[in-house]
């Protein structure tokens, strides 16, 4: 039986701000792991943060090709597809929250995102032309492989260090001391009630919605809320580069290990929507990576056009 509107309503609220508790405790133990690690703020956000919460997407992708089934496949193509979406509209919030300057990229980041903007491009250029599925394969693979090289780069660049300002949460509660073990207990715990979380709030706000809002918001949405949670938190309490970083670290993810994976575990055989969003996604990053002043407005932009091609027939 279906529940009322208004009782799945009422639990959405609910979802959401566990979803926002679930970020505060995750980021909180973040900055510890990030410390005792010696990583520095760009590290932190644009790679341990990115890579933990770029979970969703990978799994989706890897776990389609176990259902067998035409369906199956389509859920895990449009998952990877679907997801720059949001994550690119987040970072027009967060440049415009934080007052991003065109000067304030890192390098890493400027030359990850501009390898994002040609892998998007190629990687659903290739899904609609049906290219012969060995040189597919490959590709998917060579992606995967970027990526990592990508994130070493970004691990490896010279910063400084990042220094946590808070007191470790579960320290707080428990009397334990902020080491390494805790704080990593704490950071699986936030990861957890942020997936957990994030699936109750979607499957309860898709019960209110009609199908076309569930394209439009809640697909992408679904694998892309944790991520851009925690970097309008990050945002919201003064630390917008590591807000920044994380969504850029996580289109990084995206576009190179994530499409990849997506691209060895299903056909890979795109609709030619896919490849019209693939070259949008790719000019937002340009000019992204180009002009965070500019791209605080062009985010918002980027999404309606988005969503006028999920109206087109």
């Amino acid at each position: 039986m279906i529940e009322p509107i208004a009782t799945n309503a009422i639990l959405s609220i609910i979802w959401l701000l566990m979803i926002v508790l679930s970020a505060r405790i995750f980021t909180n133990a973040a900055e510890h792991v990030a410390e005792k690690l010696g990583l520095t703020r760009l590290a932190m956000g644009a790679a341990l943060v990115a890579a933990l919460v770029a979970l969703p997407e990978s799994i989706i992708a890897l776990v389609s090709p176990l259902k067998a089934s035409e369906e199956a496949f389509e859920v895990g193509e449009a998952s990877v597809i679907a997801a720059p979406s949001i994550v690119l509209l987040g970072v027009s919030l967060v440049f415009a929250m934080s007052r991003t300057g065109d000067e304030d990229l890192e390098e890493p980041l400027k030359k990850g995102l501009l390898v994002s903007s040609a892998t998007l491009a190629l990687s659903t250029s290739l899904g609609v032309l049906g290219t012969h599925m060995l040189f597919l394969k490959t590709f998917g693979a060579l992606l995967i492989i970027l990526g990592i090289l990508i994130l070493r780069e970004i691990v490896a660049w010279k910063g400084p260090v990042h220094e946590a300002e808070e007191t470790l949460i579960i320290s707080k509660i428990t009397g334990l001391g902020e080491s390494l073990p805790t704080a990593l207990a704490q950071l699986f715990t936030g990861l957890v009630g942020l997936l957990i979380f994030a699936d109750l709030f979607i499957d309860a706000l898709s019960r209110v919605s009609d199908p076309f809002t569930y394209s439009l918001i809640l697909s992408p949405l679904a694998t892309c809320l944790p991520e851009t949670v925690v970097a309008l938190l990050a945002a919201l309490r003064g630390k917008g580069d590591i807000g920044a970083s994380i969504l850029l670290g996580e289109i990084i993810l995206q576009s190179t290990l994530v499409i990849g994976l997506g691209i060895l575990a299903t056909p890979w055989q795109l609709p030619l929507k896919a490849l019209i969003l693939g070259l949008t996604y790719s000019a937002q990053i340009i000019i992204a990576r180009s002009s965070p002043r500019i791209y605080r407005a062009v985010g918002v932009i980027g999404y309606l056009v988005y969503a006028s091609i999920l109206i087109i027939k």
